[in-house]
């Protein structure tokens, strides 16, 4: 019985802790561009530390994709501030050739221009967390261009150093660390239940 109790409580505690490791992982901005049955979805979420960048001035954008170019957010127009100063020289991610708004988004209006600049809310506190979305409703990622693959923009040094990154995946999205946990409760009651079993 004994050991049961502790076999589950085990489970238990790998798999919250798995969902606390990916929760305390926000040191940069992420965003995933997945196929979703017959759309496209694009997600981002974490903070970014704009002390590294220069600020070029301010923009009003929307969440669209176009070449080169890809904006989370809600798809009516708001005003954003831009800023650039990269450390690094990101290959261009594809994007169609003339501007596609997305059918709807929700959260900040955060974006990137490949090789040039990253817009974030006009009134945006460096590292503040955000979180953005924009879907394409009917679409795919090769009828939008976007290539896959791991795209990364780096800026800033030391304490402030930081990252855009941009992961495009044609995949299925793997389960969210909380949802990993809803499915290993069971697993968990399944081992104690046995236990009481065994003990009778």
């Amino acid at each position: 019985m004994r050991t049961s109790r502790r076999l589950a409580f085990t489970v238990i505690a790998m798999v919250c802790g798995i969902g606390g490791m990916r929760s305390q992982a926000r040191a940069a901005y992420i965003v995933t561009v997945t196929q979703d049955g017959d759309n496209v979805v694009a997600s981002g979420s974490g903070s970014i530390d704009t002390s590294g960048l220069a600020a070029l001035g301010v923009a009003t954008e929307w969440g669209f994709v176009a070449n080169g170019f890809l904006i989370t957010g809600p798809t009516a127009p708001v005003v954003v501030q831009n800023r650039t100063g990269f450390n690094n020289i990101t290959a261009r991610f594809g994007g169609t050739p003339s501007l596609t708004t997305a059918s709807f988004g929700t959260g900040d209006v955060v974006g990137i221009v490949a090789n040039s600049a990253l817009f974030l809310p006009d009134e945006y506190v460096s590292g503040a967390a955000l979180s953005s979305s924009a879907t394409w409703d009917d679409a795919t990622l090769a009828g939008l261009n976007l290539t896959p693959g791991d795209y990364t923009w780096t800026w800033g040094e030391g304490a402030h150093a930081d990252r855009y990154e941009l992961v495009i995946n044609s995949a299925a999205p793997v389960p969210e660390p909380a949802s990993m946990a809803v499915l290993g409760l069971p697993a968990a009651v399944m081992i104690l239940r046995r236990g009481r079993r065994a003990a009778a």
